[in-house]
């Protein structure tokens, strides 16, 4: 699970992008977030209704009720707006989904983008394991935790604030990156991205 607790909550802070080539997609910023509600996963229960994010069990519907997702202004890339994701007791395994909704008007084209990219702050935080996705419009799941193949065909790439150069990295047997995969990110903080092919 985790390493490092502080004041009883574990917090990670997460700027999302979708984006290759450079600035071509964006996803969201948090800065642009007009709400940020909580709503259904459809992803597991089917027919739920979305609203800007759900969090919960990884691999179900079930919401966990020490599970916190908050945006936090200047926690961001280059001080802009964050998402921080804590638990307030339990250390259990939890997902978070990020939905498009007419009310928080993110882009739904992202035709040709082959790479997620994400900003995070790991600076006092690790995972066991932990992986990233994305949905189709009808709420189908694809993630790198899928595939569980050789290791060097799932590389995913980390720039460390401040740095120029990307660095290759690879998800576990278990298509996740962390502690039990080989892939230590504790004290990481910057870009991470991985590989998709969005039709």
């Amino acid at each position: 699970m985790l390493k490092k607790i502080s004041f009883v909550t574990i917090i990670f802070l997460i700027s999302v992008i979708l984006i290759i080539p450079v600035f071509a997609a964006v996803y969201t910023d948090f800065d642009s977030y007009t709400s940020f509600t909580a709503g259904g996963n459809p992803v597991f229960n089917i027919g739920e209704a979305v609203d800007d994010y759900w969090i919960g069990e990884w691999d179900g519907g079930t919401v966990l009720e020490a599970s916190r997702a908050a945006i936090e202004t200047g926690k961001g890339w280059n001080g802009t707006a964050a998402l921080a994701v804590w638990e307030e007791v339990e250390k259990a395994n939890q997902g978070l989904y990020l939905f498009l909704t007419p009310t928080n008007k993110i882009a739904k084209d992202y035709t040709g983008t082959k790479y997620l990219r994400v900003w995070m702050d790991l600076t006092d935080v690790a995972f066991r394991k932990a992986n990233f996705g994305v949905t189709d419009s009808n709420y189908n799941l694809f993630t790198t935790d899928e595939e569980n193949s050789t290791v060097e065909n799932w590389p995913f790439y980390y720039l460390p604030e401040g740095g120029t150069e990307w660095q290759t990295y690879y998800h576990g047997g278990d298509g996740c990156f962390g502690d039990a995969q080989d892939s230590d990110v504790y004290g990481f903080k910057g870009f991470f991205a991985s590989r998709f092919r969005i039709l």
